[in-house]
């Protein structure tokens, strides 16, 4: 068996069982929770509460059939044995002979025999052969799966995906029609509030009338006051415009309420628009960048033209970011900027000024902090994305999905 084989699914059932148990279980617990087939397997389940060997167990089937699977635990296997790999790394392949059974007693057999695998210097072949006679004689593994019975389970999940992918695109459409009606019914409530406006305009001006009037008629009262014979019919007439006025007043004042109210609504129905619009073109952006994914993970030729001197930042909850990544970014021309701050600080901004790409990294991500990265990005018509898992593979094809967008975008604006 070679490394290969282990990509591709092709491992005795009996050895997968024993590459699972190498697993610490958080992480198998993890996997329950990301991996949208699995979430599937354990609906009804609390992952946490079932024994390791339970969810090794109900994991191996999906190792075969998910490639995105096999790819994350073939990855997150290669960093948990980073020492190990590390050691035989630096020994030759004659010393490594010689240091087998040291290092099968200090790390196990069966993990001893994928840092084999793992390392595809000339000669390692050779010790591979002999730990695989040591375990048929030994009886340690057997069995093999149906690779034909994986490709067409692989053919069916990529349908899954691309019928998903088609249903995301038509929730797109609607929430773009929500969106146009919402429009509507803000230019009605604007429509509404200069009506408003207006007419209040009309009243105030009416009101100041009226105090002219008073003034003039309470002038006049004063100058009458001597005269008895007329005293109690002016009198009246002026109870009777006090009256008037203080129903004016009372008209004025409920008017003003009326219009705080409307602009206090119109306030409130424009920041949930912005607030839907913002999401609109998160999901927009995201399907675009996985439908990316999907289509060069399927070609043969993977690398992507790079981009020298563009600017990502990587937003995270207070989350380390492994050092591969400046790497893999580094190799591309690409230089990472990282704020892993929660709150919106003026180091979050002069980062995204001076980016062309925004990531929020983690899969369970806060609305808050995602709402401020949303409304500090679109109004620059930067891209933002979502990196779901921390890992290299998943990373470096982000990177390539991105450096393929940015190059069809540049292609359309040149057309």
């Amino acid at each position: 068996m070679k490394w290969r084989d282990l990509e591709k699914g092709n491992i005795p059932r009996d050895l997968l069982s024993q590459f699972l148990a190498s697993f610490p279980r958080d992480f198998l617990t993890y996997l329950t929770k990301t991996n949208p087939s699995l979430r599937k397997e354990f609906s009804g389940f609390r992952p946490e509460n079932l024994s390791k060997e339970r969810l090794a167990s109900k994991i191996a089937p999906y190792f075969y059939k998910d490639e995105l699977l096999r790819e994350v635990m073939l990855g997150e296997w290669s960093y948990h044995q980073g020492a190990l790999l590390s050691s035989t790394e630096r020994m030759s392949v004659a010393r490594l002979d010689k240091e087998l059974p040291s290092l099968i007693k200090k790390y196990g057999f069966v993990t001893v025999y994928f840092a084999l695998l793992f390392d595809f210097r000339k000669g390692t072949e050779r010790l591979v052969s002999r730990l695989e006679q040591e375990a048929s004689q030994k009886k340690l593994w057997e069995g093999e799966p149906a690779s034909s019975e994986l490709r067409a389970e692989n053919v069916k999940l990529l349908k899954q995906m691309q019928k998903r992918a088609e249903e995301l695109e038509e929730q797109r459409e609607r929430l773009y029609l929500e969106l146009e009606r919402e429009k509507d019914s803000r230019a009605k409530v604007e429509d509404m509030y200069f009506s408003l406006k207006k007419e209040n305009k009309d009243q105030k001006k009416r009101l100041e009338e009226a105090e002219v009037q008073y003034r003039e008629l309470s002038q006049k009262f004063q100058a009458i006051q001597s005269q008895d014979s007329k005293s109690s019919e002016y009198l009246s007439q002026i109870h009777s415009l006090q009256r008037r006025m203080e129903k004016l007043e009372h008209d004025a004042k409920s008017e003003k309420l009326s219009r705080e109210e409307v602009a206090m609504n119109l306030q409130t129905q424009l920041l949930e628009n912005e607030k839907v619009k913002n999401e609109l073109l998160f999901s927009r952006n995201q399907i675009d960048l996985l439908q990316t994914v999907l289509l060069l993970s399927s070609r043969e030729e993977k690398s992507q033209p790079l981009l020298p001197g563009v600017m990502i930042t990587l937003v995270c909850e207070k989350q380390d970011i492994p050092s591969s990544f400046f790497k893999i970014a580094s190799a591309k021309g690409i230089r990472l900027l990282i704020h892993s701050s929660r709150t919106h600080d003026q180091k979050l901004e002069d980062y995204i000024n001076r980016s062309n790409v925004v990531l929020l990294c983690g899969e369970q991500f806060s609305e808050s902090l995602r709402g401020i990265v949303q409304s500090l990005c679109y109004p620059r018509r930067l891209p933002c994305y979502q990196l779901p898992f921390m890992k290299e593979k998943t990373f470096e094809d982000v990177l390539n999905s991105i450096c393929f967008i940015a190059s069809r975008k540049s292609a359309s604006s040149q057309d």
